[in-house]
């Protein structure tokens, strides 16, 4: 969340340019941690959140804010535990 908070000042001067490609993104994510949770694959399933919060943010806001948002969302994988 803090790391979030110190980007929040740079989204502001950024432009908000909605991407279609965040919806693959989102599909392909819901994919994952529906047969990560039907085969009982926890990473599978639990690598499917950043996935989908990238797609959100590139089919809201656009590849502008998906790269103001690059280092939480890889910081976010480290919570992952690995299998």
């Amino acid at each position: 969340a803090f790391a979030v908070y110190q980007i929040l000042p740079r989204l502001n001067d950024l432009p908000a340019a909605p991407s279609r490609w965040g919806l693959p993104l989102l599909v392909i994510a819901f994919l994952q941690a529906w047969i990560g949770t039907l085969a009982h694959w926890t990473f599978v399933a639990r690598i499917a959140l950043p996935i989908s919060v990238a797609g959100t943010i590139l089919y809201w806001k656009g590849p502008r804010h998906l790269r103001a948002f690059a280092f939480p969302l890889l910081l976010s994988l480290l919570m992952i535990t690995p299998p």
